[in-house]
């Protein structure tokens, strides 16, 4: 089981709570301490804006997501519910292993379209 030292992310979302302009410096935080490729947040209401905060590592990706309208289709917004009652969802709570290998196929088959 990964151990992740989250008072590092505590820490940035105190501050980002208090001074929204370190929303992207707090999501970086969230990226290097769980060793991801980037971090975004959605509106806790399930709106899926163009606003949303995130790290510039996923910017393009993020780019992609809301100018191709996938933000409309997007099956994640399944887990809100979950996510009002636990506090955080994420895919492995939505999601089989076997539909995430399927999707991440797909998702880099349209990716690549879109880029060209």
């Amino acid at each position: 089981m990964v151990s992740w030292h989250t008072e590092r992310i505590e820490d940035a979302f105190a501050e980002a709570a208090l001074d929204p302009a370190q929303w992207a410096r707090a999501l970086d935080t969230v990226a290097d301490v769980t060793e991801s490729a980037g971090a975004l947040l959605f509106s806790f209401n399930g709106d899926l804006i163009p606003s949303v905060p995130f790290t510039d590592s996923i910017s393009r990706s993020v780019e992609t997501y809301f100018e191709n309208g996938w933000h409309l289709q997007d099956e994640r917004t399944r887990g809100f519910d979950l996510m009002v009652k636990r506090g955080v969802v994420d895919d492995l709570d939505i999601f089989g292993i076997d539909q995430i290998k399927r999707k991440r196929r797909s998702h880099a088959t349209a990716l690549r379209d879109c880029a060209r």
